[in-house]
């Protein structure tokens, strides 16, 4: 069954995109997807299509970081992703909460692309506090949900006390500078992600 471009956005938001034939493949370091392969990108104006390609060239150095957590379940000492950074820069602008959403997803990510074993502890989970289910951390040995607002609330300590270098770094590499200003854009809500 051949698919015309627009179909293929259309299933490709609903099945993964390998699974379908002649679909834009996904974005890698080697080879980035194309603005086709997201409708609302075609309709950029010359002068906005100069500036992503330069945004999507330029690279910037990331840092994931975790902090120490006592599961409340089992009192295993774990860590929790918490924060994704510009590296060495740890002002206000510069940090993101990577607790849950979109940034816990990215922060997860980088980790995959660094084999860290704590990628297995971030899934998706039920919490019967928040009665909602989201990407979280978990305790590494009983599953244990560790809440977001538990941990943005440590988060915003350590952040207060300007504290952020001391948190243990679990992965470092370099990304496209849009992915940090669409991360960037997202925590202020300049858009609906």
């Amino acid at each position: 069954m051949a698919l015309d471009k627009a179909d293929r956005v259309r299933v490709g938001s609903r099945r993964r995109q390998q699974d379908l034939p002649d679909t834009p493949a996904a974005s890698t370091p080697e080879q980035p997807a194309t603005r086709d392969a997201v409708p609302a990108m075609t309709d950029l104006l010359p002068a906005a299509e100069g500036l992503l390609d330069q945004l999507h060239s330029a690279r910037i150095p990331i840092t994931v970081r975790g902090m120490a957590k006592q599961c409340w379940r089992c009192g295993f000492d774990d860590l929790a992703v918490v924060l994704v950074h510009v590296t060495d820069e740890f002002g206000v602008y510069s940090v993101i909460e990577a607790c849950k959403d979109t940034p816990l997803a990215y922060a997860r990510e980088i980790l995959v692309r660094a084999r860290h074993p704590l990628i297995a502890s971030i899934k998706v989970r039920r919490s019967k506090t928040a009665r909602e289910t989201y990407l979280s951390n978990g305790c590494n040995n009983c599953d244990a949900l560790y809440g977001a607002f538990g941990l943005g609330e440590d988060v915003a300590g350590v952040q207060a006390n300007e504290a952020v270098a001391s948190l243990p770094i679990l992965a470092e590499t370099e990304r496209p500078e849009i992915e940090w200003i669409l991360l960037a854009a997202e925590r202020d809500g300049l858009y609906d992600g």
